[in-house]
C-alpha cells in the first residue's frame, strides 16, 4: 500500500490534505490510505512538494485510525 500512496502522490502532489501554515516555496501534506483493502487501518505519508524539484517523504507511519 505504500507503493501506491507513493505513486498517487508522484501523479499528483496535490492530492494529500494540505498542512496549514507551511512557508513558500514549498507545501507539506499529509495522505492516508487504508493498510490494506479490508483493513481499519491505515499508512499516512507526509511529504513537502516544491514546484519545479519535485517531491520529498518526510517520513511515513502505520495509523491505527479508521479511514473514512
Amino acid at each position: 500500500m505504500v507503493r501506491e500512496a507513493l505513486a498517487a502522490i508522484g501523479r499528483d502532489p496535490a492530492v494529500g490534505r494540505e498542512v496549514p501554515g507551511w512557508r513558500p516555496p514549498s507545501v507539506e501534506y499529509t495522505y492516508t490510505t487504508p493498510l490494506a483493502r479490508d483493513s481499519a487501518e491505515a499508512i499516512t505519508v507526509v511529504y513537502t512538494h516544491t514546484h519545479g524539484m519535485g517531491v520529498t517523504v518526510v517520513y511515513y507511519f502505520r495509523d491505527p485510525q479508521v479511514v473514512d
